[in-house]
């Protein structure tokens, strides 16, 4: 009997146990040391307009390509919580939650195919990724992408083989209502349509209607508030398949699939500061921070091995398959084209591709490292191909506690310095204004807020309208 025909022993599943327990303290542990910086601030005044003032805002967060994007779902999202509990942590522990049972779908839903092993290298390679751990570990629109991915994923499993109505309603909500929140969604949505191309999944038309019909409902009063502010609609610069043109962000986009898998994480997150309330760069931090970021490229050359191994019988994954094709086959399948749909919205997409869009996929871009390395453990070097994985899991913990410790999203905020250097001058630190919002979610103390006279920064809602559409307020500090 073949390893993915097997049930979990007690061993693995003790093991399965220990990760799963590991990972929930770890981001647990993140997100009680979270920290805001401008996108989040922008999030929770959606969230505390609802929750405070009452008024629930049928748009969300600006976009890329100018407008905000539509709906009321992220305030929805941010106030409920809060209602709950005042305190912007709120928000980040439902996101948490989600990214949680997003990961309980995945394993459901990829178990079968990839077997005992399979499911305990998932765990490591997704459940345990520190881009996983550090982005659903933050207040951050894009990160609730992971959770309408694994939702997205776990449909069209159920849809393998027949027509079902509430897998196919489903999936259609994954992609409208996860639009509503992050244009990254859009990576779904041509991956749908290239999965029922291709017959990877069967579709059922009355649940597609349905899930349309839903999604229109919920972007009905945006309509309205459209009609009232035109500026609302996405208008800035830009053009469709702009990255074709360009090339080189286009081939971004596609090295972004090969560092999902690794420890190749965007270099904000690598500028440690183990002792922010000392030196500003101390010797110490710099020199993780050098260790890490080469660490983290040395180790994009496992999934560059990984990828070449999965698309070396690129026939096998372009032909379409009978509905009795095996469990297996259908993964390999479902990963090629759920893959292939992120690359065609990074190629149409009007702005560059940025580490966030490829987040809705994640789950994917990591299954050929785990088919590779379950591939391994099955050879006659399985010993080796053991402690190997031990050494990555050993690193993968170690880089995670670095992150949830010294990050600058999950650091305190230390003294304000005059002239300072790093990403810690780039936080939101300085507001135009006070408002009531910084006092009744403590944002003052977590974040050591100061209001000055000038240059300072606030919310996109509560910032000065100028004649000509600009704001009197500065952008905030882009995440990168």
């Amino acid at each position: 009997m073949q390893d993915h025909q097997q049930r979990m022993s007690g061993s693995q599943r003790r093991l399965w146990w220990v990760l799963f327990v590991i990972g929930l303290a770890l981001s647990l542990l993140m997100v009680s040391r979270t920290r805001f910086d401008g996108d989040q601030f922008n999030m929770l005044a959606r969230g505390w307009t609802l929750a405070f003032a009452g008024e629930w805002l049928q748009y969300g967060m600006p976009t890329s390509a100018g407008g905000m994007s539509p709906g009321g779902l992220q305030s929805l999202l941010v106030g409920l919580p809060l209602m709950v509990w005042a305190d912007g942590r709120a928000a980040t522990l439902l996101l948490w939650l989600m990214s949680v049972v997003g990961y309980l779908l995945l394993d459901r839903a990829f178990g079968p195919a990839l077997g005992p092993r399979g499911r305990l290298l998932l765990a490591l390679f997704y459940w345990l990724n520190p881009w996983r751990m550090h982005y659903t570990s933050m207040l951050w629109n894009s990160s609730y992408m992971f959770f309408f991915g694994a939702a997205h994923a776990l449909c069209s499993v159920h849809m393998r083989r027949a027509r079902r109505f509430w897998p196919s309603l489903v999936m259609v909500l994954c992609v409208g209502l996860g639009l509503e929140l992050h244009t990254a969604a859009l990576a779904l949505a041509f991956a749908s349509v290239l999965l029922w191309w291709r017959g990877v999944i069967r579709v059922s038309w009355w649940g597609v209607a349905a899930g349309c019909l839903l999604v229109v409902a919920s972007v009905v009063p945006w309509m309205a508030a459209v009609a009232a502010r035109p500026d609302l609609l996405p208008g800035g610069p830009g053009f469709p398949f702009r990255n074709l043109v360009l090339v080189q962000p286009f081939l971004r986009g596609l090295m972004y699939l090969l560092r999902y898998p690794s420890l190749a994480l965007p270099s904000r997150v690598y500028d440690l500061d183990l002792a922010p309330d000392g030196s500003a760069d101390d010797a110490l931090s710099s020199t993780l921070q050098v260790i890490l970021v080469g660490l983290g490229w040395i180790t994009v050359l496992l999934p560059v091995v990984a990828y070449r191994r999965f698309l070396r019988a690129p026939r096998a994954l372009l032909r379409r398959q009978p509905s009795t094709v095996g469990r297996r086959a259908w993964l390999r399948q479902y990963a090629f084209w759920t893959l292939a749909g992120a690359v065609v919205a990074f190629a149409i997409s009007p702005t560059s591709v940025m580490f966030w869009q490829g987040f809705p996929v994640l789950h994917v871009a990591v299954l050929p490292v785990v088919l590779l390395v379950q591939a391994l453990l099955r050879s006659g070097r399985a010993v080796a191909g053991r402690r190997a994985v031990a050494a990555v899991a050993g690193t993968g913990l170690a880089v995670n506690l670095l992150i949830g410790w010294a990050s600058p999203m999950f650091r305190p905020p230390g003294p304000l310095r005059s002239g300072g250097s790093g990403t810690e001058a780039s936080f939101v630190r300085l507001l135009a204004a006070d408002h009531p919002m910084f006092h009744d979610l403590s944002l003052h103390e977590r974040c050591g807020l100061v209001v000055v006279d000038q240059g300072g920064w606030m919310p996109d809602l509560w910032r000065v309208r100028e004649p000509d559409g600009g704001t009197a307020a500065s952008e905030s500090p882009h995440h990168q």
